[in-house]
């Protein structure tokens, strides 16, 4: 309906790769990136999927882009990210990293982490938990609630996944209500 809306493109381009449709994907992107010269979230996107052993055109054009002063600092993050895959595709290990660590230093310069603040948050978090009694409750059915939680990436989905493939168990996925809760 609007074909100037850039972000229709990247999750139009995604939605093709999700469903294994890269041919598709590829003609999204390049026909956004004509568009949108700037949509560097296209290049990266495109980047993942471009096997840079056969195909220089594309990472020719981040080389071209990246120098540009209209980028901003998530631009150039995207790019440099883009271009060391492209590198390490072609088995050029030290422009690869390189690049890496150009995107690497810049993506870091964006953060505003502080550990102080981390200790101060698991701190509070186990001084909440440490005196905290689990009461029995009496259910009007006889069902059994299993809780999983843990830190992002330790296995919880994997371990929820597993339980969840028996017939007698049912998953209501993912909830992310203790992150409001604390």
């Amino acid at each position: 309906m609007n074909e100037n809306i850039e972000i229709v493109y990247l999750h139009l381009g995604q939605a093709y790769q999700n469903i294994k449709q890269f041919e598709k994907a590829e003609i999204i992107f390049k026909k956004a990136l004509k568009k949108f010269p700037l949509l560097t979230k296209a290049d990266k996107l495109l980047s993942m999927q471009t096997n840079y052993l056969v195909d220089d055109e594309h990472l020719n054009l981040m080389l071209k882009k990246i120098n540009k002063n209209e980028l901003n600092i998530n631009h150039k993050i995207d790019l440099l990210f883009s271009i060391a895959k492209a590198y390490e595709d072609k088995k050029n290990y030290s422009q690869s990293f390189n690049y890496y660590s150009k995107g690497n230093t810049l993506k870091r310069s964006t953060l505003n982490f502080n550990i102080k603040d981390q200790i101060k948050l698991f701190e509070s978090i186990k001084s909440y938990f440490s005196n905290f009694q689990f009461t029995k409750k009496s259910y009007a059915s006889k069902k059994r609630v299993i809780f999983i939680f843990g830190l992002p990436r330790s296995g919880t989905t994997l371990v929820e996944n597993i339980i969840s493939s028996h017939n007698q168990v049912s998953s209501v996925g993912e909830i992310n209500f203790l992150n409001k809760f604390f």
